[in-house]
């Protein structure tokens, strides 16, 4: 069920949805104006708050975290939203295992989750025509680039 979803209202909910197990996800977390997509609503949800409680959970212990989400339309006319974030980053030999369902790169007692999140996330963009690109730096930070369609 594809709707007109205005993206920056479903990031404010998630945010708000944060802050109970991230108190200062409101300070950490900046938005640039997000587009209005042809999208499921609950779908996109989930996209966003998989990612932004990732970049929250693998965040520094020694720095706060610091999260950005930024788009642009690229030459073929595509949103690129991009999620970027200054966390412990990994390796990207590991970029494909990421994606795959219970696949996880720390042990349950470092990090909690199941390991599905990304893989739903993944499903989630391609559920919608899209793709969902990642480059991470160890010590550095991740950045998640998701590919929509540009509503007509």
């Amino acid at each position: 069920n594809f709707s007109k979803v205005d993206l920056n209202k479903v990031v404010a909910e998630v945010i708000e949805d944060l802050e109970p197990n991230y108190p200062d996800s409101r300070k950490n977390i900046s938005v640039q104006s997000l587009p209005k997509v042809d999208a499921d609503k609950t779908q996109m949800y989930q996209l966003f708050k998989n990612l932004l409680s990732n970049s929250l959970k693998y965040a520094k212990t020694d720095e706060p975290p610091r999260i950005s989400i930024e788009v642009e339309i690229n030459s073929d006319g595509h949103h690129l939203i991009a999620i970027r974030d200054n966390g412990i980053g990994f390796d990207e030999i590991y970029k494909e295992k990421i994606f795959k369902p219970f696949e996880r790169l720390h042990g349950r007692s470092q990090y909690s989750g199941t390991g599905i999140g990304l893989a739903i996330c993944k499903k989630v963009v391609e559920s919608h025509n899209g793709e969902l690109d990642l480059e991470s730096q160890m010590n550095v930070g991740s950045t998640f680039t998701i590919r929509l369609p540009k509503s007509s």
